[in-house]
């Protein structure tokens, strides 16, 4: 039996590096928590070395039928970013970490969603959020500046199949 987040995990696993910039590709990374507070202390305890990240809000689980459930998924699609005097407009660029990293994040996992059969995103649930200099409280995670792309859906999955 897998749950969403193992089910994401592995999606996630499967997308191909992201070129963070001329010199470095990088692996996309999965965690989950309970809330984003989970996720700032991810943020500070592991510092650079886990992004770019997917991570997952854990909700709870409506169950439909047997094997099938359904929940409101919260990701967020975050990686850092070392310029920290740069304006929300620039972080927009198309060189810089929503564009070409977030929004690559989002486009190879929705494309391994939609080819999965363990996972579909119900129609017309989707919410689309951009957080440059990302904040909880009115206080960043650290002293570096993380960019976060959230995505909100209506997910509904399978926990009975084989790996």
């Amino acid at each position: 039996m897998k749950d969403f987040e193992e089910i994401m995990q592995a999606l996630v696993e499967s997308l191909p590096q992201v070129q963070i910039n001329q010199s470095v590709a990088k692996a996309v990374r999965f965690y989950w928590g309970r809330t984003d507070q989970d996720l700032i202390t991810f943020m500070r305890t592991l510092g650079e070395d886990h992004f770019p990240l997917v991570f997952s809000i854990a909700k709870p689980d409506t169950q439909l039928d047997g094997v099938r459930y359904q929940r409101d998924a919260e990701l967020l699609f975050c990686t850092r970013n070392t310029n920290k005097d740069m304006l929300n407009t620039e972080r927009l660029g198309d060189d810089r970490s929503f564009k070409k990293v977030l929004f690559v994040m989002w486009d190879g996992l929705e494309r391994a969603i939609k080819i999965s059969q363990n996972v579909s995103i119900v129609e017309d649930t989707l919410i689309k959020e951009k957080f440059p200099n990302y904040m909880v409280g009115g206080k960043p995670p650290n002293t570096e500046r993380w960019d976060v792309f959230k995505v909100k859906f209506r997910a509904n999955f399978n926990e009975d199949y084989n790996c």
